[in-house]
């Protein structure tokens, strides 16, 4: 009898939530929402992105053999010295999300030693996220070689997009070194509480042991970031969102470009609603499963608020 009552209570419920039965539709919409998966697509893509610039880029210095791609412009022939490269691409390639065929890409680097640099990457040509950006650049960040892979540290405040002036150094003082390499001892905390617009990614390249094969390596991304956007008019606060996003070992291997065959991501939005449209407050947490198979999607095993209607549902990459 009890449970029989529950169930009679429930739609009643949906109801006071509404405030009305004349929008009861409204609800079941608002909770049947798709997640956003622009947030991951920028990570996934920027983290791949990079990690194939700095495969080809520490392959050609030391004693492998580079990629036939691989255009030496200015060899790093001692230690500490900089160097300079060009990766041509062609159709026939199979690429990480976000690298275009056709395209270049421009490596700068100062190496203190073999297997530890700092570097700067330009794609040109290109779009390096997704929505037609012709040129895109990504400050210094660093990069250390283990006995079996690559490892970058970046944030995404790192990438500048567009049409913006675009540098890139060869030259750098022991103090900005030590700075940079710095970034690679601290792992990025899973604690998005933290403080506003802290961000931190590692990813790992894997060369899968060849080295002079761009084309079949993996890139692992782990990370956390938050930030916060406000909507002001005038000097009156409309609306705000806090936006968090995990990921945890999310791993792309190529030649599968369309979606990472392993790992985890979760986002979760909170925002207030906008008072010139009237909208309901924006709350929800998605979970990001990624599987093995390369359909370009990514499993939703759980949904919470906004996205509650989507659990055990796919949602499309879009990569």
């Amino acid at each position: 009898m009890r449970k029989s009552a529950l169930l009679y209570l429930l739609p009643c419920l949906v109801v006071l939530f509404t405030g009305s039965c004349g929008i009861k539709d409204s609800a079941v919409n608002y909770f049947s929402q798709e997640p956003d998966g622009e947030p991951v697509r920028q990570i996934i893509t920027s983290g791949a992105s990079l990690g194939f610039a700095v495969s080809a880029a520490m392959s050609a210095v030391g004693d492998t053999q580079p990629p036939s791609c691989v255009q030496t412009v200015r060899a790093v022939n001692s230690f500490p010295g900089s160097g300079l490269f060009y990766i041509n691409l062609s159709s026939d390639d199979t690429l990480p999300p976000g690298v275009d065929c056709g395209g270049r890409i421009a490596v700068a680097g100062f190496w203190s030693e073999s297997r530890t640099a700092v570097m700067s990457v330009i794609f040109l040509d290109m779009g390096l996220l997704q929505g037609g950006i012709s040129l895109s650049n990504v400050s210094t960040f660093p990069v250390v070689q283990n006995d079996s892979s690559y490892v970058l540290t970046w944030a995404m405040e790192d990438v500048n997009s567009g049409t913006s002036d675009t540098a890139m150094t060869l030259s750098l003082t022991q103090q900005e070194v030590d700075v940079e390499l710095n970034r690679l001892a601290s792992r990025p905390s899973f604690d998005t509480s933290i403080t506003v617009d802290q961000e931190g990614w590692v990813v790992e390249i894997l060369d899968n042991g060849t080295t002079s094969d761009l084309f079949d390596d993996s890139y692992s991304i782990i990370g956390a970031c938050q930030h916060v956007g406000l909507g002001f008019a005038g000097e009156q606060l409309q609306s705000g969102e806090i936006l968090q996003v995990i990921m945890v070992q999310s791993t792309l291997t190529l030649p599968c470009a369309k979606n990472p065959s392993g790992g985890w991501g979760m986002v979760r939005g909170y925002g207030t609603p906008d008072a010139s449209s009237g909208t309901r407050a924006l709350f929800g947490t998605s979970v990001w499963r990624f599987h093995t198979a390369c359909d370009g999607c990514a499993d939703i095993p759980v949904g919470t608020g906004r996205y509650i209607g989507f659990s055990g549902k796919k949602v499309e990459l879009g990569l």
